[in-house]
């Protein structure tokens, strides 16, 4: 008997292969064109990536405040450096 988890994953992933992957590759159709398409995909999105963030030490540079303003409005999901344990 599958577990419980076990089934909803596997139902996840046929909605995703269903819905994602149509089988051909049209990145075109990925574009984003126009302020209202921008707005469509910002009120869409619930959990934003952030790849090199910067320390306040940097606090005037777009690394620093993007993800500074973002994390007010957004789930982060910051990325650190295995290395040093420090944001990439």
């Amino acid at each position: 008997m599958k577990s419980k988890h076990q089934s909803e994953f596997n139902r996840l992933i046929d909605y995703l292969a269903s819905y994602c992957y149509t089988g051909v590759m049209d990145w075109e159709r990925n574009i984003i064109a126009g302020a209202e398409q921008i707005r469509d995909l910002i009120l869409q999105t619930k959990r934003i990536a952030v790849l090199g963030i910067k320390t306040e030490a940097q606090g005037d540079q777009p690394a620093f405040y993007v993800p500074d303003y973002l994390v007010l409005r957004y789930a982060i999901a910051f990325t650190y450096h295995a290395a040093n344990g420090f944001p990439v």
